[in-house]
């Protein structure tokens, strides 16, 4: 998992050396999105959504794969993790926790 990773950060980093900014991305992403809910085509997309129990995971927001329809997420996948990957994906939430407890405590004027 950790030689994955290292790996897909090493060639996102050459691309971006190669070409710029991947800047069709986002706006590829959010085309498919509006396809799937205009036409309700329930494409099985990556996105930020809810979790309310799903991977073992209550009330935050996190990248998971999801089927977006006409009536917006209809259901999360849950993948299968193996150990490695499941406590890579918890450390991640709990990161998410801890950036969105330091936000609730500033102050916005």
């Amino acid at each position: 998992m950790k030689e994955t990773v290292e790996r897909t950060l090493k060639i996102a980093a050459e691309v971006i050396a190669l070409k710029g900014a991947t800047i069709f991305a986002p706006a590829h992403g959010i085309t498919r999105m509006i396809e799937s809910v205009v036409k309700d085509k329930k494409m099985v997309l990556c996105m930020t959504v809810h979790l309310n129990g799903e991977y073992g995971v209550k009330d935050v927001y996190v990248d998971v794969p999801a089927v977006l329809g006409a009536r917006g997420v209809e259901r999360v996948i849950e993948l299968k993790l193996n150990d490695e990957e499941k406590a890579a994906f918890e450390k991640s939430v709990e990161v998410l926790k801890t950036h969105i407890g330091h936000l609730k405590s500033v102050k916005v004027n």
